[in-house]
């Protein structure tokens, strides 16, 4: 438990922490007015910031990945493969050097 005095609150419009909250935990919603405390401390304010930015990072970096995987001739990607772990393929055991 925190002080009061050290909490923040959640709902403020400019820290858009609900907003984050469910973007990285789907099954969490939050809701102003749903009975459960409105506060949060700043520790917790930090991780859930990290958390997203985590999150947002792995997006951009997979469509940039994405994005030059799609780029690559046939026979350009089969020595990028090499290089590199195709997603596909390491969750389908579908190694096709």
């Amino acid at each position: 438990m925190q002080d009061e005095d050290s909490l923040l609150p959640l709902f403020e419009v400019e820290n858009g922490l609900p907003a984050k909250i469910e973007a990285i935990s789907t099954c969490i919603k939050v809701y102003a007015g749903d009975g459960l405390p409105a506060q949060v401390c700043q520790q917790c304010v930090q991780q859930v910031n990290i958390c997203y930015n985590f999150k947002i990072q792995c997006e951009k970096s997979d469509a940039n990945l994405r994005e030059y995987l799609n780029s690559l001739q046939p026979q350009e990607f089969s020595i990028q493969v090499g290089k590199f772990v195709c997603i596909f393929c390491f969750l389908y055991n579908c190694y096709f050097l």
